[in-house]
């Protein structure tokens, strides 16, 4: 019923930036040998052109550079500007909202290889505010695990605070009932 924008949190800015120092540990040791391997088979092929010499692994080494270039400009790149960009966040908005109706669905999931697969259901809930907006639990909750949507037991009626990065909570930080 009430959006308010508040300053960050010492702790809550802690977190923020030890998130971005994680992406940035796993860009140095995942994503950075990737690179240099795509940068090795793409001057392999760029001989290939420039000696003319063509066969099937010239077509299967383009693909294989292809392909994860796309996916890396497509998901990889915005991952990473996200996470720098909420790293240098000074604002968060806090939302006292009253839940209307809720949803849940169930997904199957399989983890496991070969015989050893496990079939499990995920509870996935879709609050419906009086805001007009809707909170699933798969959205990315980025702040301290106690204050996560698991584990507030939410009804029809019950007064919720959210605290978000943006104003369509998608990255929530804080997830609490009011009593």
């Amino acid at each position: 019923m009430s959006i308010q924008k508040i300053p960050l949190t010492k702790e809550e800015k802690v977190i923020l930036k030890s998130r971005f120092r994680a992406h940035v540990f796993a860009i140095i040791f995942v994503v950075l040998p990737v690179c240099i391997l795509l940068f090795c088979i793409i001057e392999s092929l760029i001989d290939q052109i420039l000696l003319s010499n063509y066969d099937f692994m010239f077509f299967f080494g383009s693909a294989f550079v292809i392909f994860p270039s796309f996916f890396f400009i497509k998901y990889v790149v915005p991952f990473y500007t996200e996470s720098y960009k909420n790293s240098k966040q000074e604002n968060k908005w806090v939302i006292k909202t009253r839940v209307l109706n809720i949803k849940t669905n169930y997904h199957k999931s399989t983890t496991g290889l070969g015989y050893n697969k496990i079939k499990k259901l995920n509870a996935v809930d879709e609050f419906t505010t009086d805001l007009g907006f809707s909170i699933n639990s798969n959205n990315a909750f980025i702040g301290n695990p106690k204050n996560s949507l698991q584990n507030a037991i939410v009804t029809i009626g019950s007064m919720l605070e959210i605290h978000c990065l943006d104003d369509n909570c998608t990255q929530i930080l804080v997830f609490k009932k009011i009593e």
